[in-house]
């Protein structure tokens, strides 16, 4: 048989409701560090003249928009296991690094 006809194999990855469960619980802190970023950026710029207000409500902006795909990613690791849950877990542990980068 050619390799292009033989069936593609399957690979079954388990995930345990502890593991998902712990990460859930990493990704649940990384939205509340951006909560808590977003809310020390306002108090901020409370404080600031309006040049500096501008600076701070893009990185307000960015930070909301990152919060978002966080919830989202959050969401469909809840809504997944196996493979296509390691995929999504990959996809937030490099948002995570770059928070962790950028904080």
């Amino acid at each position: 048989m050619e390799d292009s006809k033989k069936p593609k194999e399957t690979k079954i990855i388990s995930i345990t409701q502890e593991e998902k469960n712990k990460y859930e619980e990493k990704i649940i802190s990384a939205i509340d560090n951006i909560d808590e970023r977003l809310k020390s950026l306002r108090e901020e710029s409370l404080k600031l003249k309006e040049a500096s207000r501008k600076k701070i409500a893009e990185q307000t902006e960015s930070l909301l928009e990152r919060k978002k795909e966080q919830d989202k990613g959050l969401e469909e690791l809840r809504a997944n296991s196996g493979e296509k849950w390691h995929e999504i877990k990959d996809l937030l542990e490099e948002n995570l690094q770059k928070e962790e980068n950028e904080a």
